[in-house]
């Protein structure tokens, strides 16, 4: 009888050995893809913000040519990034007491610089400037 016991077994997985490996195989995947995604998330963060760097230098170059004495506000395109920026007074020499020189006018701007690319919004970054420009007096005052 132990003959024919024998020849009875069979070789390879059952039906349920088939399922739980199959199981397991897809929860691997799916960290697997997860972990994958979260990378390739990361990786564009990554750029985003490198490009938002020099997107922010950039930014700071053109604005070094206004005077902020007009404009105060306004938009920027620079490589395919949209950089809304506003200026906001802090302090001017005009407002001061002693002042050195009455042509001049020296004013202290927080300027602040929101870069978007497409429609979500980068990042929002501040700084502040130091603006100058001369004033202009009708020629009875002088």
């Amino acid at each position: 009888m132990k003959a024919s016991e024998g020849a009875y077994r069979q070789s390879g997985f059952t039906l349920l050995e088939s399922l739980v490996a199959l199981v397991i195989l897809s929860f691997a995947i799916a960290l697997v893809s997860e972990w994958i995604g979260t990378a390739q998330r990361t990786v564009d963060k990554i750029g985003q913000h490198l490009a938002a760097d020099e997107i922010f230098e950039q930014s700071l170059d053109i604005l070094s040519l206004q005077t902020f004495e007009q404009t105060r506000q306004g938009e920027l395109n620079i490589n395919q990034h949209r950089v809304e920026w506003r200026a906001e007074l802090i302090k001017q020499s005009q407002d001061q007491v002693f002042k050195r020189q009455p042509n001049w006018n020296v004013a202290l701007f927080n300027v602040s610089l929101d870069i978007y690319q497409g429609s979500s919004l980068i990042t929002r970054i501040n700084t502040e400037q130091v603006k100058q420009w001369q004033v202009n007096f009708p020629d009875e005052e002088r």
